[in-house]
């Protein structure tokens, strides 16, 4: 039930996006991705406790400032399978900065996937797997507060919201003319067009408008801080004279 709602919910938003990005799935300019070949979670929902962070913008959960997710954050007990989300060809399988132990997956058509915060890899670049095969352990390596997986569904390096695809390559592979008309909404023609608080293009009025809202909480943030900080013991504070 939760799922048909889901897939009905993101047609709905398909036609939407595509209208108000004065574009249409008929237009040549528009290529809707085929992400049909992502057949599995990457974590099975027996081993999940939930999905602790969705995708696009949020409260970082380290240093609290504002920041873009480029993926989805599933959590559950250290040590769990983590699965390859489709068919593909490791491409890098290494310890990368705040990823820590991370695989990426390419799926082919400028379609790749990466499992983040691995506890410990158990593919190599160059291997060829399968969906649903086993690549690494749920772990919390990298820049983690916790056990977790990191997701991330790319297209063209473009970041795209991991459950939507999902939901899109389950409708491809069930209704191919639904699942193009689903499609389009990761497009990147359509991504690029459409200003959200998703994703909002770099120097868009979306962006800016972000932006001064980030430097005015830092701004609060120093302020608050300074009030609450105590006067050393011997100083005298000082009186702006009056003039």
């Amino acid at each position: 039930m939760h799922r048909f709602v889901l897939i009905t919910l993101i047609v709905a938003a398909s036609a939407t996006a595509s209208a108000d990005a004065g574009l249409s799935v008929e237009d040549a300019s528009v290529r809707a991705p085929d992400v049909s070949i992502l057949t599995t979670e990457p974590v099975a929902p027996a081993d999940m406790k939930d999905k602790s962070s969705g995708f696009g913008w949020r409260d970082d959960p380290i240093n609290h400032n504002r920041k873009f997710h480029a993926g989805a954050d599933i959590r559950g007990k250290r040590g769990v399978p983590v699965r390859a989300a489709g068919n593909g060809t490791v491409i890098l399988a290494a310890r990368q900065g705040g990823y820590g132990n991370v695989v990426y997956i390419d799926h082919g058509n400028g379609l790749i996937t990466r499992y983040g915060h691995l506890q410990r890899i158990e593919v190599k670049k160059g291997d060829t797997v399968t969906g649903g095969q086993e690549i690494a352990k749920l772990g919390s390596t990298g820049r983690a507060t916790g056990p977790h997986l990191h997701f991330e569904v790319r297209i063209e390096n473009r970041p795209v919201n991991p459950n939507t695809a999902l939901a899109v390559a389950e409708v491809q592979r069930q209704s191919p003319s639904d699942g193009r008309l689903m499609a389009a909404t990761l497009a990147p023609e359509i991504q690029t067009k459409v200003e959200s608080d998703v994703d909002p293009p770099r120097g868009s009025k979306t962006w800016k408008l972000q932006q001064a809202q980030e430097e005015a909480r830092r701004q609060a943030r120093k302020a608050k801080r300074r009030e609450g900080r105590p006067a050393r013991e011997g100083t005298v504070a000082r009186v702006k004279p009056v003039s």
